[in-house]
């Protein structure tokens, strides 16, 4: 004879979604917590015209993590796929010693709300055993500067970096801070290869702004007689950091000015509370190769998707068609 559970109960074993407001202080010790806070959700959300919110992982009355999980409609079909600069996306638990069973109650909501979903989950957070066959997993790479080597910054550089910051001393490159997006930077290299920027000036712009204006972005710039010639834009949340955006003028790479502004960043966070500092771009072998000559080292973590209906089948077919199975 099956037991019946009562409602109460059932409800109190399911996860949901509820929207917040405020970060949660333990995403600041998480890896990628910045990609949950609320104002980097809503404010992408707004860049981007995407649907969604920033949300807590609710089992009953307890707040067991994250979810920033924004959506895209087209054709009668909503996806949850990785948005544009989001190098993190999808939960994230605060507690991973139940984690296969809290994934799969996740899985189950996401299937109520999405038809396809796509997801990029920071190191160390979930183990590929707790996923389901029906997602493909990706092995993804980023490039970390570990608490170790931020305490000894400077030391595992390779020569070829010295020797480029010593250049950058001599040629007077400067590095500051700045209030705003060095647009015309960022713009330079996709007007060069007549493309299309993929968030236009004026809106990534918008986007710092408020970032800035809410502590979670420092903008830092590298100059040569007062003219900016590069540029990196560091998330900033609790223990972690990331190297989220850039952009240099290439007639200048010759004077050292990434190397210098890459060094003058590190010396800044290894005086900070800062512990990780994320650099990403580790699928990217000519990224990955500037920032492990820094002494970064290599990590993986995980990126998946898999449809929840036909119509998520349509949408991934199409999606395979025009990306390649990645």
């Amino acid at each position: 004879m099956r037991l019946r559970v009562p409602a109460s109960l059932q409800s109190s074993n399911r996860i949901t979604l509820s929207e917040i407001s405020e970060a949660d202080p333990r995403t600041e010790k998480c890896w990628g917590g910045v990609f949950w806070h609320p104002v980097f959700v809503s404010s992408a959300r707004d860049v981007l015209g995407l649907r969604g919110v920033a949300s807590n992982i609710d089992l009953g009355e307890e707040t067991i993590g994250a979810a920033n999980i924004l959506y895209r409609e087209r054709a009668g079909i909503r996806s949850a796929s990785i948005p544009l600069l989001f190098q993190y996306y999808g939960p994230l638990f605060f507690e991973n010693e139940t984690g296969g069973a809290r994934w799969e109650q996740f899985e189950r909501e996401l299937a109520t709300q999405s038809d396809f979903a796509y997801l990029s989950l920071p190191p160390k957070t979930i183990g590929r055993e707790w996923v389901s066959p029906a997602w493909r997993i990706i092995c993804a790479r980023t490039i970390v500067v570990d608490a170790d080597g931020l305490k000894r910054w400077g030391c595992r550089f390779r020569d070829d970096v010295k020797n480029k910051i010593n250049k950058a001393k001599r040629e007077r490159v400067v590095v500051t801070t700045a209030e705003s997006l060095p647009q015309e930077i960022w713009r330079a290299p996709f007007l060069r290869r007549r493309i299309s920027s993929p968030i236009e000036p004026e809106m990534l712009a918008r986007w710092c702004r408020v970032l800035i204006e809410n502590s979670l972005l420092k903008i830092y710039v590298a100059s040569i007689d007062s003219m900016i010639v590069a540029f990196r834009g560091e998330l900033i949340f609790g223990e972690y950091a990331y190297d989220w955006i850039a952009g240099s003028e290439p007639a200048f790479h010759p004077t050292g000015v990434n190397q210098m502004l890459m060094g003058e960043i590190g010396e800044d966070l290894s005086k900070s509370s800062v512990r990780t500092w994320d650099l990403i771009g580790g699928d990217i072998q000519a990224i990955a190769d500037f920032k492990k000559s820094f002494g970064a080292i290599e990590m993986e973590h995980l990126r998946l998707y898999r449809s929840f209906n036909l119509r998520g089948l349509l949408f991934k077919v199409v999606r395979n068609f025009r990306h390649g199975n990645q």
